[in-house]
């Protein structure tokens, strides 16, 4: 993508068929820890294969998202609405594979879903995230947990509960500047 000014070709075609490998990879238990990274930050992918106002890059919907420029929000809201169509139908394939002690897939790992930005005006505070499945029974399921009240949390503490939720003894997690210790446990996950 990076030759052809960041669009991917057939990028809808390309991110089916990635979860279709994680899944197979999951299910065949080749392993347990996967990434699907749909674009990369400032993405330059347009989303030309859905019906939306107006075709541009996902970068530039995040910067004009507000303005008053037509069909921007609208585009914005339509390709967001696509990838989290695309999570929720991975999710779903999750649940209905079985896993390889009889489990399903869903039951086994946990799946987060986040961006790398909260908006288009480059914020990280408030970052909207959903963690989906029960990772061995570790994380309690249905419910919203708001961590906005205290600035205490950072992502990094997310990774490393979920590092520890699957028993892999992790301590550190790198950030830039260096490794972040989490000092500061992140309560209600389980």
């Amino acid at each position: 993508a990076e030759s052809n000014g960041g669009q991917l070709p057939l990028f809808d075609k390309v991110a089916t068929l990635q979860a279709q490998i994680c899944l197979l990879a999951l299910q065949c238990d080749q392993t347990r820890v996967a990434t699907m990274m749909f674009m990369k930050g400032r993405p330059g992918q347009r989303f030309d294969f859905l019906k939306i106002p107006r075709v541009e890059a996902l970068h530039t919907y995040a910067h004009e998202n507000n303005s008053s420029a037509t069909g921007m929000l609208e585009s914005w809201e339509g390709c967001h609405t696509w990838l989290m169509e695309n999570f929720t139908a991975f999710v779903k394939k999750l649940q209905a594979t079985p896993d390889v002690d009889g489990r399903k897939l869903i039951d086994n790992i946990a799946v987060i879903k986040t961006s790398d930005l909260t908006t288009g005006s480059h914020g990280f505070r408030d970052m909207p995230l959903v963690i989906a499945g029960r990772c061995g029974g570790t994380v309690r399921t249905g419910r919203f947990l708001d961590f906005t009240k205290s600035m205490r949390y950072r992502l990094v503490n997310l990774h490393l509960a979920a590092a520890k939720m699957m028993d892999v003894p992790l301590a550190q997690f790198p950030v830039e500047g260096g490794p972040y210790a989490n000092t500061i446990p992140l309560p209600n996950l389980t």
